[in-house]
């Protein structure tokens, strides 16, 4: 059920980013990463199958007598940091074990697929969030960090 992207082809926005201080690119990075893995995880959620019981009925099937909730209630995006350059963002079921078996069946029951094909379809969408929050953060931050010289107009002077 894993599966990777990456953003290639963003050299100017590359670039933008390694002369800005370190820990303000981290944080629009994160930002970026996060909106668009935010994109798949919805995809994931309208496509994951609901069975329309309530908790009472879900807890009277359980064996267990635990209530785990319903499937898309428990799809969550989490942040694991990689190495000190490097984040990534899962996309994963929580406590509902019972998503592998509705993705890939079992011997009694054949596969429902939900989440692999909400993931195929949204890759682009969650690429094009991802480069319009990095395009919108960077100009906000570049905005912030010029401060009063953002504001000078083309031909005035003004002693610094």
């Amino acid at each position: 059920m894993a599966k990777n992207s990456s953003i290639s082809g963003l050299s100017e926005i590359d670039k933008v980013l390694k002369a800005m201080p370190e820990k303000l690119a981290e944080r629009i990075l994160v930002s970026g990463a996060r909106a668009g893995a935010n994109v798949i995880r919805k995809s994931i959620v309208d496509r994951a199958p609901r069975s329309g019981l309530g908790a009472d009925a879900r807890s009277r099937r359980s064996s267990s007598g635990k209530d785990y909730g319903p499937l898309h209630k428990n799809i969550r995006v989490t942040r694991r940091k990689i190495t000190d350059v490097s984040v990534e963002f899962a996309i994963h079921t929580g406590q509902a074990f019972w998503a592998l078996f509705l993705e890939f069946g079992t011997v009694k029951m054949s596969a429902r697929p939900f989440f692999t094909p909400a993931v195929d379809t949204s890759v682009q969408p969650a690429v094009a969030r991802t480069g319009k929050v990095l395009g919108d953060r960077i100009t906000k931050q570049a905005k912030e960090l010029s401060g009063k010289f953002g504001s000078i107009k083309k031909g005035t002077r003004r002693r610094i």
